[in-house]
């Protein structure tokens, strides 16, 4: 499975998370994957905005796309 933002292209992800921390006005993607020669621990952080909507699309992401 390969993941593209923007310029940058991740493949062989595992791992993937998604975090939503208390009193804090943001959502977090958080997974390990191949990005060119090395291995990534990514975190990708979106602040402000409909988190609900946000964090379901995250967990549809999640689920319909690791494979085991």
């Amino acid at each position: 499975m390969t993941l593209q933002i923007e310029n940058f292209e991740f493949h062989s992800l595992k791992k993937i998370g998604v975090s939503i921390p208390f009193f804090k006005d943001e959502c977090t993607v958080i997974f390990e994957a191949q990005f060119d020669k090395f291995f990534a621990h990514v975190h990708i952080t979106k602040k402000s905005g409909n988190f609900l909507e946000l964090f379901n699309q995250l967990m549809s992401w999640k689920n319909n796309s690791l494979v085991e």
